[in-house]
């Protein structure tokens, strides 16, 4: 809790610090001014923390509005930053080395609300005489430190105006800005992460040899990558948006399926457009946090290419073929021949008669 106690307890212990700096009470402040490049390496390593906060110190200056007050935001080493004000506000800081690029930490600038404020690492507000420096009897400095994501002070937010302007409100709202500075900056980082998984996902299904679609429980179809393009023979016409059932045959039968199995199925189909074609098709419910099944994976691959793998990755081929066919009689050979013609087409075969080895065989190669 910060209390009055607190609050002298943090003005007294200030002060010594800065009798140990030797500062002499009654210079206006001991900044050496930064060159005009050491500001814009300062300003340019900063520059995403500084773009962040105006929006925020903007909305004070407005709530605030009225002249006669400086925002200021700093630093961790309290090199200021950014001052937003009205131009009289500017130039009456300019005329009391208030400008960016000047330092404002104890050592700098003694007792004040940039500097203590990130020394303590707490909101704090300086009045008149609580200056070390007598040059600053004259203001009120009202800061507090500003962390991010990991806890780390990266700089420090101060309202400065004439003695008798500040209020003790006016802590508050330097403490609610903060606040939600720091809040920001963890929807960003959440953002930025969100992003970059989404871009490595996004990456990864690209590169896979299938078609993936991801469509809802509507089945309306929400992405699908550019394999599954592919094999809608390279069609560009887009597929989001549209219903699956649009692209696989007999989906409402395939989904009903899908459902009995706790939202996993693994079957072949047709596509619509490749009627004589058979593709092997899985598909797999996606789950919110409380388990519900929000969208689908389906993933489609050419039965050729499946088999192909299997033959691959197993180790062996077919063990028959035709040629393990008995064809003594001549109805047998123009059998054999019959189906040697249609096996490597993508022609659709009924093939009739008892089951049996030969019929099996047929049936494997055509």
């Amino acid at each position: 809790m910060y209390s009055q106690d607190k609050h002298q307890e943090i003005i007294e212990n200030s002060h010594q610090r800065c009798e140990k700096y030797l500062l002499n009470r009654n210079f206006v402040d001991h900044n050496i001014p930064l060159s005009r490049e050491e500001l814009k390496t300062k300003l340019e390593i900063n520059k995403e923390f500084i773009e962040l906060a105006i929006p925020f110190i903007n909305n004070l200056h407005e709530f605030l509005n009225d002249t006669g007050y400086c925002i200021m935001l700093s630093d961790r080493d309290g090199c200021i930053l950014y001052i937003k004000g009205t131009e009289e506000d500017i130039r009456t800081a300019y005329e009391n080395h208030i400008e960016v690029g000047m330092y404002k930490d104890e050592k700098t600038a003694g007792t004040n609300g940039i500097g203590t404020a990130l020394f303590e690492d707490l909101p704090v507000q300086i009045n008149g005489s609580e200056h070390y420096l007598y040059y600053h009897h004259l203001w009120s400095c009202t800061g507090a430190p500003i962390h991010d994501v990991a806890g780390n002070i990266i700089g420090c937010l101060n309202i400065t105006a004439k003695v008798g302007k500040v209020h003790n409100h006016t802590l508050g709202l330097v403490v609610a800005a903060v606040s939600a500075i720091e809040n920001e900056m963890k929807v960003k980082k959440a953002h930025d992460e969100l992003y970059f998984a989404y871009s490595q996902v996004h990456k990864l299904v690209g590169s896979i040899k299938a078609g993936i679609i991801a469509v809802d429980i509507f089945g309306n179809i929400r992405q699908a990558n550019n394999y599954m393009y592919k094999i809608l023979n390279g069609n560009d016409k887009k597929i989001e948006n549209k219903k699956i059932a649009e692209i696989i045959e007999n989906w409402d039968e395939i989904f009903a399926e899908c459902i009995k199995h706790n939202g996993k199925l693994n079957q072949e189909i047709y596509l619509r457009g490749k009627p004589n074609r058979r593709y092997n098709c899985e598909i797999y419910g996606i789950e919110d946090q409380e388990g519900i099944v929000r969208e689908y994976m389906v993933i489609i691959e050419e039965i050729d290419k499946v088999y192909s793998l299997v033959s691959k990755y197993s180790g062996f081929d077919a063990k028959y073929s035709f040629d393990n066919i008995t064809d003594k009689s001549e109805i047998m050979k123009k059998l054999k021949e019959d189906a040697r013609k249609v096996a490597d087409s993508e022609t659709t075969v009924l093939i009739q008669g008892e089951a049996g080895p030969e019929r099996t065989i047929c049936s494997l190669h055509s």
